[in-house]
Formats: C-alpha cells, sequence, structure tokens
C-alpha cells in the first residue's frame, strides 16, 4: 500500500497537481490524526506551533481545495482541527499542511498525507465486511508527577503491534490519558497532561495508523471515579474535543461528548458516563440517582428503536452488565441499569452488545433476559497495570462470563463482522501485546 501511494503521488507530481515548496515556518507537534470519517467529510486532528492550513488535492476535479478550521474548543490549545468537506465517496484524497500566518505559503516538510473515504454500499450492494479495533486504559510515565514506587505505566509495544493491524478504525474507550495530583487542579495542568500524553511517540504511532474515535472515563475526565461535581469538568470537555476529532459532539442544552456514527451495517452509540453523572457514593433513593442522565439515556432508546443495523454497538466507559463487581458499573445505578435493560427487552431490540474498559482486565459478559440476550465486552488495558489479583476475588467466578474470556494483562480488542445480509457474524476477539489470540467468539445475528 505504501509503495501505491508512493508512485501515485510520483504520478500527482509529474503532472503537477501537487507542488513541494521549500520551506518550514512551524513543527507539527502531534499527528496529523485521522477521525469521524464518512462518504462526504473527514475530520483531521493535529498539533502545530502556528496556525496552519490544510489544502487537499481532488484529482477528479484537479483541483487543490482549503479544508475548513473548526473554532477551537480550547484556545491555549495549540491543537486545530479540521474538516475536508464535499468528497467524493471510495475516493482516496492527498493533502499538505501549510502555513497560514499571511507570511506567504511555506510547506512544512515537503509531505503529502492521505485518506480515503468509504464506498457507499446501501442499495447497491452486500454491507462490507471490516474489522475494528478496541482498548483503554493508556498511561504513560512521567516521573516528575507519578507516584513514587514502580512505574505503573507498562510497556507501550502494544501500540506499535495494534498500529501493524489492518482495521478500519480504532475505538478508545476512556482512560485515554490520565491526569495526574498535579494536573486537574488547573486547566493548564490538564492541558499539559494531553499533551504529554498525545505526543508519545507510540501513541502517535498508532493513532496515525488508523482512524480514530474516542470516549472518556474518569482519567481522561478528572479525579479517580470523578462525577459531575469535578469543578474543571468544563474545561475537560472542552480539552475532549480539541484532541478528539470524533463526530458533532452534543450541544446547546445536551452538553457532554456522547454521540453516534455509522460503519457498515453497524450502529455505535458513544456514551458519556461521567459529565451528568451523580456521585457513587450518593444513596439511590427517590431521587433515582443518574448515571447518564434523563436527557442522554432518552437519547440512546430512541436511537436504538430507529436503528436498523445488524449488531447495535454501546460503547461506555464502565461495565454495564456485571452484578458482581465492587468497581464502577451502570448496575450501581440501578432505575438506570433497569430502565435500559427492561426497554432493550421490551421493545425486542436485538443484537446489542455492549463495547466497556476501565477494569485493567478483559472479559466476555451474557446475560439472557427474559429471552432477551446482551454481551458486555470489556477490554483493558492497553499500557497501564493489570489488575492480575481479580481471579481470586469473588468476580473469579462471575457466572455472567463467557468462559474463558477472563485475561489479566496488557490486552486489546478485535471486532470484526462478515458474512451475508441477514445472517452475518460478529467476531469478538482479544489478543496480547504481541499480538497473540487470547480468546475469539462469535456472535450470529439473532
Amino acid at each position: 500500500m505504501k509503495k501505491f501511494i508512493g508512485y501515485y503521488l510520483l504520478i500527482l507530481l509529474s503532472l503537477g497537481w501537487i507542488k513541494p515548496v521549500a520551506g518550514q515556518s512551524f513543527t507539527i507537534l502531534s499527528g496529523p490524526i485521522q477521525g469521524y470519517t464518512t462518504y462526504r467529510e473527514v475530520r483531521i486532528q493535529l498539533e502545530a506551533t502556528a496556525p496552519v492550513s490544510i489544502l487537499f488535492r481532488d484529482s477528479i476535479a484537479q483541483k487543490e481545495n482549503p479544508a475548513r478550521l473548526l473554532p477551537s474548543a480550547f484556545p491555549s490549545s495549540p491543537a486545530q482541527t479540521f474538516v475536508f468537506e464535499n468528497l467524493t465517496p471510495g475516493h482516496t484524497y492527498f493533502y499538505r499542511i501549510i502555513s497560514s500566518t499571511g507570511k506567504g505559503v511555506k510547506s512544512t516538510e515537503n509531505k503529502f498525507y492521505s485518506f480515503k473515504t468509504p464506498e457507499i454500499w446501501e442499495w447497491r450492494g452486500p454491507a462490507p465486511n471490516f474489522t475494528f479495533l478496541m482498548g483503554s486504559c493508556v498511561f504513560i510515565n512521567e516521573a516528575a508527577y507519578d507516584r513514587p514506587g514502580e512505574p505503573y505505566g507498562k510497556s507501550t509495544n502494544i501500540l506499535y503491534t495494534m498500529a501493524k493491524e489492518k482495521a478500519e478504525f480504532m475505538l478508545w474507550l476512556g482512560d485515554n490519558s490520565y491526569y495526574r495530583e498535579a494536573d486537574f487542579s488547573s486547566p493548564s495542568g490538564m492541558l499539559a497532561r494531553f499533551q504529554h500524553a498525545r505526543r508519545d511517540s507510540a501513541v502517535q504511532t498508532l493513532l496515525k495508523s488508523h482512524p480514530n474515535l474516542a470516549i472518556w472515563d474518569d482519567h481522561d475526565f478528572g479525579p479517580n471515579n470523578s462525577d459531575r461535581s469535578f469543578v474543571l469538568k468544563e474545561t475537560a470537555l472542552d480539552l475532549f474535543k480539541a484532541y478528539w476529532p470524533n463526530p458533532d459532539f452534543s450541544n446547546g442544552e445536551r452538553k457532554g461528548i456522547y454521540t453516534s456514527f455509522s460503519h457498515g451495517d453497524l450502529d455505535f452509540f458513544m456514551m458519556d458516563n461521567r459529565y451528568f453523572r451523580a456521585s457513587n457514593y450518593l444513596k439511590d433513593t427517590s431521587i433515582n440517582k443518574p448515571y447518564w442522565g434523563t436527557t442522554q439515556l432518552e437519547w440512546l432508546k430512541e436511537n436504538l428503536l430507529n436503528s436498523k443495523a445488524a449488531f447495535k454497538m454501546i460503547a461506555n466507559g464502565n461495565q454495564i452488565l456485571n452484578q458482581l463487581t465492587d468497581s464502577e458499573c451502570l448496575n450501581a445505578y440501578p432505575h438506570e441499569y433497569n430502565d435500559l435493560l427492561n426497554f432493550i427487552c421490551d421493545n425486542k431490540i436485538k443484537n446489542v452488545i455492549f463495547l466497556t474498559g476501565d477494569r485493567h482486565f478483559t472479559e466476555l459478559l451474557k446475560l439472557e433476559k427474559g429471552g432477551c440476550v446482551m454481551y458486555d465486552f470489556t477490554s483493558s488495558p492497553l499500557t497501564s497495570g493489570p489488575y492480575a489479583k481479580v481471579s481470586t476475588t469473588k468476580e473469579g467466578t462471575n457466572p455472567l462470563r463467557v468462559e474463558g474470556t477472563l485475561y489479566a494483562d496488557q490486552n486489546y480488542g478485535r471486532v470484526s463482522i462478515a458474512g451475508e445480509k441477514g445472517k452475518r457474524i460478529l467476531s469478538l476477539e482479544t489478543l496480547s501485546s504481541t499480538g497473540e489470540r487470547i480468546w475469539r467468539k462469535d456472535i450470529p445475528q439473532q
């Protein structure tokens, strides 16, 4: 593929479609990374030492067009997000990053990047077979701010392994970076932590290898087990928006990071388990303490009703179905837990798969309720310390766990869908830091 792109660039250069310009007026600090990708639009995020512009070449129209710069959610950050608009489905585009200081156009390093829009399949043929990756809990050590003792962050080699995978995108399931005690007391500290994690070479390698979409959990929102009371939650929200080129986030009265997207015949619902959440320690009385909150929960239920997808994938920072854990879980908020599960079963919504992180081990839970079947695929950790003792706790023999799926070491998830219409098969896999398959579970479309 790299050779093909190289040959294609030579052809473009020979035809005069793209012209490298000497000089360098800025430095790229991180990125560019590809985010939300649709038939007609693609989002790109990067950090640079100065304001930049992006020009992309449409080889069909033989014209170079500017990408649109989105307003910054966190102006003191060097993060910049662009949208490529009016694209052609199933087409490869090349782009370059240039200075926008008004002092003339200067290429950063005479380098060209590329992306491809997906092909339209609806009403034209079968749904595409594809694979995506998932994982959570990325702790990048920084001795000056880490707690004394053995470093909590483990080897980052797993990120290089994942970067070599052939996949359509990477789904980050929260704790994508870890605020330290020195960080979450100030906006500048929180920004510094985002930058430190984002600029790590292993993280950059994975981010650049596939398109990326993300949710958060407590450690990239605020302090441990943080909730709606966190005094800098608006800072956390703005930083997340600045650094993750997701689909449009909730806006207006619907704040938070929850959003949705589709890929092939899968629908994804990206949940916000922090911004609206009441304290874990608040007793559930007549107020029915919120986890996602009424607005977000109603949004999810209506979207599940409307979904025609072969599988409905609900991504959340905490586990959903676990009934034994003392750790954070939707089950600790019984009003919303029962409301959602009853709604799914009462409305006969089939093929619901929860994708979760947080726990520092991986497992697959299966819940059968009144003829309704749901799965919770937990994938954790990527580089953080594993919870190796889980097998010795009351969760060690969790009756909901699919046999053979408990794994308490660094790992990542791989999800694939294939098969003919109406008989699609969703394959869930857990892989080690070296890419060795630990387990696989195939789930037929019901």
